[in-house]
């Protein structure tokens, strides 16, 4: 056997991963948010109910002295800080760096996950086959290729741009079946990169419950703002809700993503048959995260600005913290599903009062199908792993989903 050391399975790994396109793993710093966490949720608890369209005046003052962020910013100059973001550069760089780094030591760590990606993605039987006995001669737990579910992969287009398509499974047995509830997943990416691949996985947990999936690509910038990126995903799963005839489709966004999600959803711009959203580690206030980019030394750098808020304007209309204000009750109900707001207490990419501020103005403006849930000991890149992998996000998400669905079909 070929596959008796780690450095031969680590160059299978690269040859997949280019294989499949795999984008990137968001890396973040690390930063303590349990004092913050507590600070929002006492306020939020004890404080009387105030109107949310007021700016913000608490500062994360600790995060300013990050030190490889605020390096960046102060060595690199400006033009070329914006000349890598502007001309997707920077996403370049991010994709290589994954594909041959990141992507390939997550599927070291996690050897399991490699032959189910295989049997997701429909890679003929004798790769997974291969990959698991190469598996087991490095690891010491079993992968038994013919528990592996059997599923249908297919790329859908549902627009003419190169990103615009998505990646549609469900367990072979169930293909032909009627009325299979739809979920969506819509990857994050700081508004300026990502790609389906590299989230793939997510539809593991979802596959095994009899969700069909669909795994959502889309222009991110510099070829499309927020506006076009909100185009992108409300065109898609009209697609994919129609195309499959789905009676039930469930969005579930994160990080960028959730923020496109809350977004198109309150503008109305989902399809009716979407009966629930969860948004994952969300950014609901632009001009607040903007203010932590600054203290993290990446306002330049970061797609966000450029993206959704080159005024003050733009900031606030692109903020679903905002925007609820001015909404009647009954449109927000009407274009409003359920939401489940999910954050990790120790997310230091986008701070968990993210969340909570949204929870406070959807409560302040008398929504009552949303439900906030803080998750200690989970970070921002921890709430799509554990989706993948297992753990109290998973399980979270499985079971509010299963409730809705419970609720919507009976």
């Amino acid at each position: 056997m070929i596959f008796h050391t780690p450095s031969t399975m680590r160059s299978l790994c690269i040859a997949i991963c280019f294989l499949a396109g795999i984008d990137r793993l968001t890396t973040s710093f690390s930063l303590n948010n349990r004092d913050l966490l507590a600070h929002f949720h006492q306020k939020r608890m004890n404080a009387a109910k105030q109107p949310v369209d007021q700016p913000s005046s608490d500062a994360i003052e600790s995060a300013a002295a990050r030190e490889s962020f605020q390096e960046l910013r102060q060595t690199w100059p400006l033009w070329l800080q914006q000349g890598l973001r502007d001309t997707g550069t920077l996403r370049l760089i991010i994709d290589f760096l994954t594909r041959v780094s990141a992507a390939p030591n997550f599927y070291m760590d996690n050897p399991n996950s490699l032959p189910e990606f295989c049997r997701i993605t429909g890679y003929p039987a004798w790769l997974t086959t291969t990959i698991c006995m190469a598996l087991n001669n490095i690891k010491d737990d079993e992968v038994d290729v013919n528990e592996l579910p059997q599923v249908d992969f297919n790329v859908e287009k549902y627009g003419s741009q190169p990103e615009q398509y998505a990646e549609v499974m469900i367990e072979s047995s169930r293909k032909n079946d009627l009325n299979i509830p739809l979920v969506v997943f819509v990857h994050g990416g700081a508004w300026g990169s990502g790609f389906p691949s590299m989230y793939r996985l997510i539809a593991r947990p979802f596959l095994k419950q009899g969700y069909r999936v669909a795994n959502l690509g889309y222009r991110v910038y510099p070829k499309a703002d927020v506006d076009g990126q909100m185009e992108d995903i409300s065109r898609a799963i009209h697609h994919v809700s129609e195309a499959h005839k789905a009676k039930a489709t469930f969005v579930v966004g994160h990080s960028s993503g959730a923020h496109i999600c809350v977004l198109a959803s309150l503008q109305g711009l989902f399809p009716m048959n979407v009966v629930g959203l969860v948004g994952m580690s969300g950014v609901y206030d632009i001009a607040q995260h903007y203010e932590y980019e600054i203290l993290r030394g990446v306002d330049q750098i970061s797609p966000m600005k450029p993206s959704c808020c080159t005024t003050a304007e733009n900031m606030r209309n692109r903020s679903p913290r905002y925007i609820v204000n001015g909404l009647e009750k009954n449109t927000m109900m009407n274009s409003m599903p359920p939401l489940l707001l999910l954050h990790g207490a120790d997310d230091d990419t986008a701070l968990p009062r993210e969340s909570i501020g949204m929870q406070e103005a959807l409560e302040f403006n008398n929504f009552t199908q949303s439900e906030l849930i803080v998750l200690e000991g989970v970070g921002h890149a921890d709430t799509a792993l554990q989706v993948s992998l297992g753990g109290k996000v998973q399980d979270t998400i499985l079971e509010w989903l299963n409730r809705l669905q419970t609720d919507c079909l009976s």
